[in-house]
């Protein structure tokens, strides 16, 4: 072994009794960590038995007495408990207990994960506060490897320790140091060379006579500090963070070499307080001086990515064999028919508890009678297992069936074992699991008597159960499985009620080939068929066509036609309607298909091999709300504000403050026990920099009596590192009772910044206003009036949550605007916006505002230049950056007459539709030329109008010639996007009727588009001919052609084939800055629909019904359970659209078509956001001030109406009356309403 010299050079030491190898140190600089997301954490609002074993006993009963250190206590499980947010983990002297516990005359707690929770690589950092340890007292925060190798072979990282030995304080270098100043880290691992007479278990230590430690200036006794562990499959770092400052431990990180494999593999988290015991100088309890009783204190526990590595396991299959073992005692539900714990160990509950001498040690449940049941929630991925348990009886007789989601998953009855702790294994059977993800797995007891240590699944090898080949299960309300039980690829095709066929490559996993589609109704009917590897013919074979109608509650309605058919690649598949892949089937390279005519065609909607964006296999962020168990938490964020939500005088909160992107966002955590039968609400924040120490408030329940922003439960949050904050709560002060469920908790974060921690820019500043309703969670929220302020009246603009139905975004939908900020509607974040995208969201909407030419911020000079994307607008471009056309993320204004249409895309071609000769597809007025540097591409304007029984229409001239083909199209609102991509594939082309089959004067038909990375075909959904399939693509197209930026999604510039001055190729961006801005625009948030109660409106929606604007302007849809973002899957969203192209008329029509949409078709526009368009556009006039609180701001409106691909209309009136070819039934019946139904229908949009 290698050994490097660092501060003073380590020796190797064979030396006698416990002595262990000393290791090198690596040489590697410590170069400042990448930390990525955050993988888990634990702030200890509870003692989370899912994840934490509560250990009890000497070690004895594992054969390891005194833990292998001589320690002098008996772990006891009430010895560990939390209180106040924080682990406590207590050390008592109670001699009067000689006569129990082996004698010990101390008890402490210790808990662990093993066996629930293990991690690999990442940053750990442990925030704790160590007692005064004195002589006697060893706290720790260690690992241990998961693997079933002895010790120490598995390995050891132990992460801090502290409360050594004189002896070992002084080898370290820190001779007559303070024992309670001093703390130390150590990896321990086997090594041949350390084996010697004195160390038979050949255990190296990078501890050993090395200086391993930090000597803090004040003693760490009862204050808090943060540990952090650096671990890669590198190397181990070990630092402290004391008083806002890092120290490491070690000189140099420790260098992982092969010798130390075992810190290659996953470990679980230890967390104990010793007392006594061979690290101390405390080996009898008369020598224990450390006062006593001494609490140790674990604020949280937090694991993040570290360079890109990092795992976390939590209840999941190990992760080396896929057995996933599931502890008896970490129940989430029960029924016991006996009071109390008889075993009195591990839990507080009815559940019968008790240690156990079984292999393994930890508890089991007891005392199981007829009755009982536990009841797991547990994470699988879908295949076949072998199920055991592990249980005993003295007595037998005992009878147990075992259920997995309400299916039977086996029983058995328990013998006589000889005794209640001796444990057998019995096997329960096999069990098919058809979706990965959470399972509720179910034990209940039919017959005494019984005692259960454990449950396993372990993988299974061979076919599913299901005898059948392939087929379609009906597994939840809405939600279908289609299935093939082959090892080899498979392809599902298949079409909803007549629609449009979609093809999918299905993901396999245990010999099983699966896909869900969700979101359906009852009478939905699915036609489908498989194309699959057969192994036995070496080739490929087709599935009968199957019809399947959603509810029928069996299994497919019969064949359609034709049956398999031999194999794709052997012969031509044309097969007949239902026969073969002629239908739209599978692609010639997508799986063997390249025999015969299995390169299918367009379906019955142009978009036949369409493959989705997202489904089983989609990586997905965290959800925005979690049942704990124990509590309901919701994880959102939050950014600053000048001023309060209520207060229309100073109109100054939806807009966003200088330097809005550097710390001056929050991350909340609502732990609501209260929703669980608990009594409290506990909030956690995080903010990005400390906030100034008196004024960090968190004010809670609004009463509005005295100012618009009154709240009855102030007060400044508690913190202990400056970062972190907390506040929790029992009482309702609003109510003058203790919390309900149901109550409405309106509350308000200060983000007042410590201007001493500040970079730059202000530091006072306000948080957005939430209402949370206690036991649901966040919901955007309205008020019970908007009249003047009157000081002295309660209860003034109260909070009330806004119905679903006029919630148009779902749960991202925005409260109401009470500031009378009307041009700032579209830039809010999401309500619902995610723990972790508070950041993200910000610094991608500062890539949406700076200019790619020089790198400026366009809303305020203080926010200086973004250097890193200065110099990026490529040689032909429109405009410099993205705010430039999006004004306020709203529609672009129409330009005068003659001036450049520089906020619009002019779409060019030559005669036949391909792209224009030398200027390409887009035009490009910003640029350096076409052949040469002088003659540029030339710039569009609007030379006259034309006007016609109240409608206009735009003449355009183009400075360098017009183009043979042309469309022009006007930049849109851009918010809301984000749901529309979360809208399922087959949810659309359930939609499509191309034929016009059910005869009712509207065709739409879906866009395909084929996906530039990939190469797949994709459904078009994003620009007024639905051109783009996602808002990356949407992104990265307009960054190609808008702002002449070259990204890895599209690398090449748009240029025509006769054009010399095109400009290089190549990613200009990173894809990081990319994927900020795309989450910027998809978590935008979606004003709620306005006087939603008004009659008036209430009216106008039927109207618009009985008319037929939904045959097109489809109000309701349900977005994906698989999109990647938390705040967009499983929404109930009304955007009024239903994605598809429709023929407006030749009066709408221009020349130049896109994919499959001809010049006259256009993709259905979305409404939200109608009747606040105008104002969003042409901006506000007049200064800041007022005349009273509760009056509306100086600040006024200068609307600026435009509607239609080119704002040819100047009111929703003319856009209704522009309405030709499918949507000219519903102009007509518009023409023909009476002026009341009239003005109901206009004033219903305008609510929109």
């Amino acid at each position: 072994m290698d050994l490097i010299t660092t501060h003073r050079p380590p020796a190797i030491h064979f030396a006698l009794g416990l002595s262990l190898l000393s290791v090198a140190l690596g040489s590697c600089s410590t170069r400042a960590a990448e930390l990525g997301r955050l993988l888990w954490e634990d702030n200890f609002n509870t003692l989370d038995s899912r994840i934490w074993n509560v250990v009890e006993g000497d070690g004895c009963e594992q054969g390891l007495c005194g833990w292998g250190n001589q320690e002098l206590e008996w772990y006891k499980a009430g010895n560990s408990f939390t209180a106040n947010g924080q682990l406590i983990l207590e050390a008592k002297r109670e001699p009067g207990l000689a006569g129990q516990h082996n004698g010990k005359a101390f008890t402490s707690g210790k808990i662990d994960t093993k066996n629930k929770l293990s991690v690999q690589y990442g940053m750990i950092e442990v925030r704790m506060q160590q007692p005064v340890v004195g002589t006697g007292l060893w706290p720790a925060a260690w690992m241990l490897g998961t693997s079933d190798e002895p010790w120490p072979k598995k390995g050891e990282i132990d992460m801090m320790e502290s409360g050594h030995r004189a002896q070992s304080r002084a080898e370290a270098g820190f001779s007559g140091a303070d024992i309670n100043s001093f703390v130390g880290a150590n990896v321990i691992f086997y090594a041949d060379a350390a084996c010697s007479d004195g160390n038979p278990t050949c255990a190296a230590s990078t501890a050993w006579q090395n200086d391993n430690a930090y000597l803090a200036p004040a003693p760490l006794s009862n204050r808090f500090v943060t540990y952090r562990t650096y671990w890669t499959d590198s190397q181990i770092r070990f630092s402290i963070l004391d008083n806002g400052v890092e120290t490491d431990l070690y000189e140099q990180p420790i260098t992982i070499n092969d010798d130390m494999a075992a810190l290659r593999k996953p470990f679980y988290l230890l967390l104990n307080l010793a007392v006594g015991g061979n690290f101390t100088d405390a080996a009898t309890n008369q020598q224990v001086t450390a006062p006593l009783p001494a609490q140790m204190k674990i604020d949280y526990i937090r694991i993040y990515e570290l360079d890109g590595q990092g795992q976390v396991w939590v209840e999941t299959p190990d992760p080396q064999s896929g057995v996933l073992r599931v502890e008896a005692e970490s129940y989430d539900r029960f029924v016991d028919t006996t009071p109390g714990n008889s075993g009195g160990a591990y839990r507080n509950d009815d559940v019968d508890i008790e240690q156990t001498s079984d292999e393994g040690g930890g508890h089991d449940v007891g005392w199981m009678d007829a009755g009982d049941w536990l009841e797991f929630d547990v994470e699988l991925p879908a295949g076949n297992y072998n199920l055991s348990a592990r249980v005993a009886s003295a007595v037998g007789g005992g009878r147990y069936r075992v259920s997995v989601d309400g299916r039977s998953a086996g029983s058995n009855t328990v013998s006589s074992t000889g005794g209640w702790q001796s444990f057998q294994t019995q096997p329960l059977g096999t069990l098919t699991l058809d979706s990965s993800g959470r399972h509720t797995l179910r034990v209940a007891v039919d017959s005494t008597a019984l005692n259960l240590n454990w449950l396993e699944f372990t993988p299974k090898e061979g076919p599913s159960r299901n005898d059948d080949v392939s087929g379609v299960t009906e597994i939840g309300s809405g939600e279908i499985e289609f299935f093939v039980n082959t090892a080899g690829w498979a392809d599902l095709h298949y079409s909803l009620n007549d629609g449009g066929q979609i093809n999918v490559r299905m993901p396999q996993q245990s010999g099983r080939n699966s896909f869900k589609v969700s979101g359906l109704t009852a009478g939905d009917r699915i036609s489908y068929f498989f194309t699959y590897f057969d192994a036995g013919i070496n080739g490929a074979v087709d599935s009968s066509r199957q019809t399947f109608t959603v509810g029928s509650g069996g299994g497919s309605d019969g064949s359609d036609n034709g049956g398999d058919n031999g194999g794709v690649d052997g012969g031509d598949s044309d097969g007949g309607d239902g026969g073969g892949t002629n239908g739209g089937g599978t692609d010639g390279g997508n799986g063997g298909g390249n025999g015969g005519n299995a390169d299918g065609g367009g379906g019955s909607n142009g978009a036949g091999k369409v493959v989705p964006l997202f489904g089983p296999a989609t990586q997905l962020e965290p959800a925005i709300q979690v049942d704990r168990g124990d509590a309901l938490v919701t994880r959102f964020s939050d950014r600053a504000r000048d001023r309060h939500a209520k207060e229309n005088h100073f109109q100054a909160y939806d807009h966003y403050l200088s330097f809005y992107w550097e710390d001056r966002t929050a991350a909340i955590e609502i732990v609501d026990r209260v929703a669980k039968g608990g009594n409290s609400i506990r909030m956690n924040v995080r903010a990005e920099n400390k906030l100034d120490d008196l004024q960090a408030e968190n004010r809670w329940w609004y009463i509005g009596t005295n100012t618009l922003a009154e709240f009855c439960g102030n007060g400044v949050m508690t913190t202990n590192d400056n970062r972190n904050y907390w506040k929790e709560e029992t009482y309702n002060c609003r109510e003058g009772r203790p919390i309900q469920k149901g109550d409405k908790l309106e509350f308000e974060i200060s983000q007042f910044l410590d201007e001493r921690t500040l970079p730059r820019g202000r530091s006072n500043y306000y948080g957005t206003t939430f209402l949370y309703i206690v036991g649901e969670g966040i919901v955007p929220w309205s008020v019970t009036d908007k009249t003047v302020f009157t000081p002295g009246r309660t209860l003034q603009r109260d909070s009330v949550p806004i119905p679903q139905r006029a919630r148009l975004g779902g749960d991202t939908t925005l409260h109401v605007q009470m500031t009378a900020e009307p041009d700032g509607h579209f830039q809010q974040m999401a309500t619902n916006l995610g723990y972790e995208n508070g950041q993200p969201f910000v610094q991608g909407r500062r890539v949406h505002h700076t200019s790619f030419l020089n790198g400026a911020h366009d809303e305020n000079p203080e926010n200086g230049v973004f250097g890193e994307m200065s110099g990026k607008a490529g040689t032909h471009y429109i405009n410099d950056r993205c705010a430039g056309c999006h004004v306020r993320n709203g529609r672009a204004p129409v330009a005068p007459n003659g001036e450049a249409l520089d906020k619009w895309v002019f779409r060019i071609g030559d005669a036949n539709g391909g792209p224009d000769p030398e200027r390409g597809r887009v035009l490009q007025p910003r640029n350096i030329g076409i052949n040469n540097a002088s003659a540029g591409e030339g710039v569009a304007s609007i030379a006259f109008w034309s006007e016609s029984n109240g409608l206009r229409s735009p003449n355009y001239e183009f400075s360098y010639g017009a183009p043979e083909t042309f469309s022009a199209r006007i930049a849109p609102n851009i918010n809301g996007i984000g749901l529309l991509e979360a809208i399922p594939e087959a949810t659309i082309l359930a939609k499509a009727d191309p034929d016009d089959r059910n005869g009712d004067g509207i065709s739409g038909q879906a866009q395909e588009i084929r996906d530039p990375v990939t190469g797949e075909s994709r459904l078009g959904r994003f620009g007024y001919k639905a051109g783009s399939f996602s808002v990356k693509h949407q992104v990265a197209s307009a960054f190609n052609t808008d702002m002449g930026v070259m990204t890895t999604m599209l690398p090449s510039p748009d240029c025509g084939p006769q054009q010399v001055e095109c400009g290089s190729s190549g990613a200009e961006i990173p894809d990081a800055e990319v994927n900020k801005l795309v989450k910027y625009i998809s978590l935008l948030g979606v004003r709620p629909q306005r006087d939603y109660d008004n009659p008036e409106v209430r009216r106008g929606e039927t109207v618009f019904n009985d008319i037929g604007c939904v045959g097109c302007h489809t109000p309701e849809q349900k977005t994906s359970q698989y999109h990647p973002l938390g705040e967009l899957r499983n929404q109930t969203i009304r955007p009024y659209t239903d994605m598809l192209l429709h023929d407006m008329g030749p009066g709408l029509a221009d020349n130049l078509g896109e994919g499959i949409a001809s010049g006259s078709e256009w993709r259905t526009a979305p409404l939200w956001g109608l009747g606040l368009s105008a104002c969003v556009t042409g901006g506000v006039t007049g200064g800041r001030g007022w005349d009273a609180f509760g009056l509306d701001g100086y600040e006024r409106c200068t609307p600026d109406a435009n509607f239609l691909h080119d704002g040819r209309a100047r009111t929703i009136d003319e856009a209704i009356r522009w309405h030709g070819g499918e949507g000219e039934a519903s102009k007509v019946a518009y023409e023909g309403l009476g002026g009341g139904d009239k003005g109901a229908l206009l004033r219903f949009l305008e609510s929109l």
